[in-house]
């Protein structure tokens, strides 16, 4: 599969602003993959070697038949596809307007779910598609629409496991609280306190060893590996 190969990998990661795919993609950088990223806002991206940036809004099928279509087939085939957009209102059921339960299963699903579907001819012989979840979606949440969002690419995630074996392995992450996440740094500094007092080891996961990690399950280590949800939980059960 792709994570036997020793060569570069064509790497496409989408959401390389946030804070997780920003760290993840200099990652894959100073490993030595080419690097697609991808963002909302072209004032917002770093510049980093080895690096081609393109414009997508996982809201917009538009934008997603345009990126499919144009920026994809010039890159080359996809080795590997990580998908670390999303977003986290953080409300109760009760304070969410129609139009924002669409917005976040817009985002954080059905979003990822149509780019992959557009994605499926240009994926290589032997690749690997990770998809970012979250311990919510393992859980819940105070917000139930964000945990049903990432609870659904739970499901997503085994499915295509599947339908797409043996060529194409699809992992999930499912991540608590990163510490200097954008998460991180809306939280209240005694929300932050509790999250990393009541983790077993006392710390919070870090933005590199998330980054380390999509590099491992993307490695021989892990090339047997498929259709898993990877905890990485350092955060109080509800």
């Amino acid at each position: 599969m792709a994570s036997t190969k020793l060569e570069v990998l064509n790497t496409l990661i989408v959401g390389a602003t946030s804070s997780i795919g920003g760290s993840t993609t200099r990652a894959f950088v100073t490993a030595g993959h080419r690097v697609l990223a991808t963002s909302r806002q072209e004032t917002t991206r770093p510049k980093e070697p080895r690096v081609t940036w393109s414009d997508l809004d996982l809201t917009s099928a538009k934008s997603i038949e345009a990126f499919t279509t144009s920026a994809v087939p010039g890159f080359g085939p996809l080795d590997v596809v990580v998908v670390m957009a999303g977003i986290l209102p953080g409300k109760q059921l009760a304070d969410y307007q129609d139009e924002e339960i669409d917005l976040v299963m817009n985002v954080n699903f059905m979003g990822p779910a149509r780019l992959i579907r557009s994605l499926l001819p240009h994926f290589s012989e032997e690749a690997h598609i990770i998809l970012t979840s979250s311990v919510s979606g393992v859980r819940g949440s105070y917000d139930p629409i964000y945990a049903a969002s990432k609870a659904a690419l739970i499901g997503f995630t085994k499915s295509l496991a599947t339908w797409l074996a043996p060529n194409v392995r699809v992992n999930a992450l499912a991540p608590a609280l990163v510490q200097d996440s954008t998460m991180y740094q809306e939280m209240l500094p005694e929300r932050r306190a509790k999250h990393a007092q009541d983790s077993p080891t006392g710390q919070l996961t870090t933005l590199e060893e998330i980054a380390d990690l999509v590099l491992q399950l993307v490695g021989p280590v892990w090339s047997r590996t498929t259709g898993e949800v990877i905890s990485i939980d350092s955060s109080p059960k509800q």
